[in-house]
């Protein structure tokens, strides 16, 4: 049986090319280049305490973050020596300044790349379905759990550049392990959003959004 936790309490990996779980393994996501001619500033949050928690590393004043990723610095282990770490969020923050990490069973840091200007903006999709209890007979009823795909869409006229998500519903087993997995969690095809999925779970993608030179 899974029961549901709380939102902060979220799990997955993220990143559209990731770096294995361990001791100091580093996943990025976001643009390969800065939205100005400015190489990018690396922000790095302080490490997330104890065993479940929440970093972000915040830009300096005047800059964006076009980027971001997170260093697993401590995983946890179950007694069969399978990694048990789940990186809960991964994404921007709303409001473009920073960096956002949450993890559950480790530590971790938080990277963000920052650039000086008004780009990108942060632009976030609805959650993806959750999950409900379903009549499956006269007398029976069944928790089905959360799945589904959303995607974050960038205003006209602009292009993708990076993204990330963020869990809002986990189930987790009666071990205390987390069975919310992220399935998808990168750009579209045509470069206009980011488009995460999720079984077992529920969340929202974020995307970085900027203008394109001309």
């Amino acid at each position: 049986m899974s029961v549901k936790s709380p939102s902060f309490r979220a799990a997955a990996l993220s990143g559209v090319v990731l770096a294995g779980l361990g001791a100091a393994s580093l996943a990025w996501s976001g643009a390969a280049t800065a939205a100005t001619a400015e190489d990018p500033q690396v922000v790095v949050s302080e490490k997330s305490p104890g065993r479940m928690g929440t970093v972000t590393a915040r830009c300096p004043a005047g800059k964006r973050v076009v980027g971001g990723g997170y260093q697993d610095t401590v995983p946890r282990y179950d007694a069969f020596g399978n990694v048990i770490t789940s990186i809960t969020a991964n994404a921007p923050t709303a409001d473009g300044s920073g960096w956002t990490v949450s993890v559950r069973h480790g530590q971790v840091r938080a990277y963000a790349r920052c650039v000086t200007g008004e780009d990108p903006q942060v632009v976030v999709s609805e959650k993806s379905p959750g999950g409900h209890m379903e009549q499956m007979s006269a007398r029976m009823e069944v928790w089905i759990t959360g799945h589904g795909t959303v995607t974050a869409r960038c205003p006209a006229g602009k292009r993708v550049v990076g993204g990330g998500y963020r869990e809002t519903e986990v189930n987790i087993d009666g071990f205390g392990k987390v069975r919310t997995t992220i399935t998808a969690n990168a750009p579209t095809a045509d470069g206009t959003g980011w488009t995460t999925s999720v079984t077992d779970g529920q969340v929202r993608a974020y995307a970085l959004c900027t203008t394109p030179a001309t």
